[in-house]
């Protein structure tokens, strides 16, 4: 069993893998993407790191990457991605240390259940650092899950370690960072007997030195990026009705990913796996505090540090949105909470079939979800277009077809296509083409590439020749 176990995995990862990189060569430059390329690629890795362009588009672990890979491989979509191909491959083998030593039943299920999300897979093949984040998180998790076991200071500070890169990666990540030191500093004595006994300020610095290096570094590194930050009043993006509404809703709609008709099973599976599993969680908890009160911390401490983790984690995102005023991640912004979560289910069930005696009736439960995932998420797979950026699919198509105009064109645009026109334009050599702005489209061009909303912008464009592209409601249209 565990070697059909290994060898399912290790396919499934070689064709995600592959996926991800036929992906990241057939898509179009997406506008985030192409915003980090066109402005902090010609930055030197300390100005890249101190927020030099102060924007929170610049992800530093993955724009430090990009140029790197730009340098040596050059300026192709697949070149500056192929850091978070790299990521998703980590991040598969991550999946896999961490589950393999559950019940052989449930190894397959779990890799599943963490991999099979097309929003999370899109991730892995953008230039952003929402896949690297998610990877050095699992990372972290693991080492400290390494750590729990041996008490060996080197993976704790490997855990610390890696948790630090997911601040490089994405700010978004310091609730996991902070939701790690509070678990390490507070909660672990109070579970650890050996901890917890004769517990004096000398053994507290012999346990936490890895922390104050840690944080002596951080500070050195991020004080000025984060002193650079929008203040939450200036950030245009998250919500501020709720962490349910604003946070957990918009990952579930956004893991329904291109909105086919099976996206409304979907939706209701998410709606309703969420609060069962949080449920489901809660019961255990009682049942084994009240039955198996010493035994219960030491047989499950790895699903007790993921779910104080997550529920660290949601707590420091609303006291942060209460006292400092932050809206609530929303989508991509909290992405990171799906493996969480996800990991969350795989260890309950876990230790769930580890307690009862129908051991296959749990199985058979988070196996229907595992299931439905998986095909869902087989038949969500596309090639073309990254749905919170569909408006860019076209980006190439539009450029080719200038190109065999043969002659120098003057093009005006919707502003959301600034960033990847000027990206194609720069790394292209197209001479012929002049470089584009976010102003409001003029009249006077040979041509205009624009959404729908923009075609009254421009006199007379609705009476012009125009090639409609209906996958995204955007218009190529002749003008002169």
């Amino acid at each position: 069993m565990q070697l059909l176990n290994k060898t399912v995995i290790l396919l499934l990862s070689i064709f995600a893998v592959c996926f991800l990189i036929y992906k990241a060569t057939n898509t179009s430059i997406t506008h985030d993407e192409a915003i980090t390329f066109n402005r902090y690629l010609s930055l030197n890795p300390l100005d890249i790191i101190a927020y030099k362009r102060s924007s929170t588009n610049n992800h530093i672990l993955n724009t430090l990457f990009v140029k790197v890979f730009n340098k040596i491989f050059g300026s192709s979509e697949i070149s500056i991605r192929m850091p978070n191909i790299l990521s998703g491959a980590v991040y598969f083998l991550c999946v896999f240390l961490l589950i393999r030593n559950l019940n052989n039943c449930l190894v397959l299920i779990g890799f599943v259940l963490m991999t099979c999300n097309p929003f999370l897979l899109d991730f892995f093949a953008l230039a952003r650092g929402y896949g690297l984040a998610m990877a050095t998180m699992l990372c972290s998790i693991y080492c400290y899950l390494q750590y729990l076991k041996s008490m060996n200071t080197r993976w704790f500070s490997g855990s610390l370690f890696f948790a630090s890169l997911t601040l490089f990666s994405n700010f978004a990540l310091f609730n996991y960072f902070f939701a790690l030191l509070a678990f390490h500093v507070i909660i672990l004595p109070l579970l650890s007997d050996d901890l917890r006994k004769e517990y004096s300020i000398k053994k507290f610095f012999r346990y936490n030195w890895p922390i104050f290096i840690c944080l002596l570094i951080l500070t050195a590194f991020l004080y000025e990026p984060i002193r650079r930050l929008p203040s939450p009043d200036r950030i245009d993006f998250g919500g501020t009705v709720g962490f349910w509404q604003d946070t957990v809703m918009t990952l579930i709609d956004t893991s329904c990913y291109t909105y086919s008709p099976a996206s409304a099973y979907m939706k209701l599976l998410l709606e309703f796996l969420i609060p069962l599993i949080l449920i489901a969680t809660l019961l255990f908890w009682a049942w084994g505090l009240v039955k198996k009160r010493k035994q219960f911390f030491s047989e499950n401490l790895s699903l007790i540090f993921v779910n104080l983790i997550l529920l660290l984690v949601v707590l420091s995102t609303v006291v942060q949105h209460h006292l400092l005023g932050t809206p609530y991640l929303t989508d991509r912004f909290a992405l990171f909470l799906v493996p969480l979560f996800m990991l969350n289910v795989v260890y309950l069930f876990d230790a769930i079939v580890r307690v009862v005696r129908w051991k296959l009736l749990p199985i058979f439960i988070v196996l229907f979800p595992a299931v439905f995932l998986f095909s869902y998420t087989l038949n969500e797979l596309n090639v073309d277009y990254y749905p919170m950026w569909k408006y860019d699919m076209n980006d190439k198509l539009v450029l080719k077809e200038l190109e065999r105009q043969n002659k120098k064109i003057e093009l005006r645009i919707t502003w959301l296509f600034e960033p990847s026109i000027n990206f194609y334009r720069n790394t292209k050599g197209l001479t012929w083409l002049n470089e584009q702005d976010r102003e409001s489209p003029k009249p006077g061009a040979d041509y205009y590439y624009l959404t729908e909303q923009y075609l009254d912008s421009v006199p007379d464009c609705k009476t012009k020749p125009a090639i409609q592209y209906e996958n995204t409601k955007t218009y190529l249209v002749k003008y002169r």
